[in-house]
């Protein structure tokens, strides 16, 4: 368990699988550079999860077949956890900023771990991006069944968790039913459009609407 590793025994662990990802490096001037930047990332995150109460990892970047208002989709996850109580808990892996309210309001900016939990039979604790960025490494995300260390709390609607869960539901099968209906409306998000090459079709810059604050 990683729990009863030693810190020189975690070292080894991190240095062996390292160097194997970077085995066709071996010979460019960056492997130096970048098996020491690994090493360090990966010590300071798994010391973090050495802080969890007992857990097992049981899917890594599961793919699941789904079906949503008649759209087919594909999710895949990069983790799925399960605690000793039997449920299990949701983990994304992200290097850049997390936005805290990714998953609040009816367009949610990232969708795919809520409707993974739509989808999910096992009884969840909870769901989370696990950040891992050098010197600020931290969970963010909902875990009310699960203690996580350096955890900040995503921002959702004041309800309890089965309750969020099938409001996400409702708010992603009425995204995916505009989406059959070939809704389109010129109503961005922030940021959104920063690199879309069709502005003059929306003329979104016209607008102004494209660089106010969502709301």
């Amino acid at each position: 368990a990683l729990c009863e590793l030693s810190g020189q025994e975690l070292a080894a662990r991190i240095a062996v699988h390292v160097d194997g990802a970077l085995e066709s490096l071996k010979d460019n001037f960056i492997y130096r550079l970048e098996q020491s930047r690994l090493r360090r990332l990966l010590r300071e995150w798994l010391e973090a999860e050495k802080l969890r109460t007992p857990f097992t990892v049981v899917t890594r970047e599961g793919k699941v077949d789904a079906e949503l208002s008649g759209l087919k989709l594909q999710v895949r996850v990069d983790r799925v956890d399960e605690l000793p109580d039997g449920r299990h808990l949701i983990l994304d892996y992200k290097t850049g900023e997390i936005d805290k309210k990714a998953w609040l309001g009816e367009r949610m900016k990232e969708p795919q771990l809520p409707f993974y939990c739509t989808i999910h039979e096992t009884p969840l604790a909870g769901l989370a991006f696990a950040q891992i960025r050098a010197g600020s490494s931290r969970f963010v995300g909902i875990t009310p069944g699960a203690r996580l260390p350096n955890m900040d709390k995503a921002v959702i609607d004041d309800v309890p968790f089965a309750d969020q869960i099938e409001l996400w539901r409702k708010n992603l099968e009425r995204l995916a039913e505009r989406f059959r209906e070939g809704y389109f409306e010129v109503d961005p998000q922030k940021k959104v459009c920063d690199y879309c090459p069709h502005s003059g079709l929306c003329r979104v810059d016209e607008t102004g609407d494209g660089d106010e604050d969502d709301g």
